[in-house]
């Protein structure tokens, strides 16, 4: 993938509910939500900006509301992707943090037309994982 766009991803915070992953990186916080949350991984995953071409707003709140009623029957709680000071400014997503397997996750990223998303492992370790088209 490109350059610019994967460290997009890496110069990023993924926040929910109080904890922060980041990639590449083990968060307690992460670690402590999935256990709240009863999982033993989750994925943040959004609906926004499918194959990364950006979309008008209310675009892409309509995507959400429609990934959010494809979620319901699994745990998730909302998140945020947002870019850290002085990194790609222009770049945060409405997300989710899906408490699921990553291969279910997956599939919904590809009905979605995304190109990652941002898999936590049980510790805590998040990772970028690229889509296959």
């Amino acid at each position: 993938m490109s350059g610019g766009l994967s460290r997009a991803f890496r110069d990023t915070d993924y926040l929910t509910e109080g904890a922060v992953a980041r990639i590449g990186r083990r968060s307690a916080s992460m670690a402590a939500l999935l256990r709240r949350l009863g999982a033993g991984q989750g994925v943040f995953l959004s609906a926004w900006n499918p194959m990364a071409k950006s979309q008008p707003l209310g675009w892409n709140h309509r995507a959400q509301a429609r990934l959010w009623r494809e979620a319901r029957r699994r745990r998730f709680v909302p998140a945020r992707s947002q870019p850290r000071p002085a990194a790609h400014a222009h770049w945060g997503e409405d997300q989710i943090f899906l408490a699921t397997d990553l291969r279910v996750a997956l599939r919904l990223a590809r009905r979605f037309r995304q190109l990652a998303v941002v898999a936590v492992r049980h510790d805590g370790a998040a990772r970028l994982v690229w889509l296959k088209f």
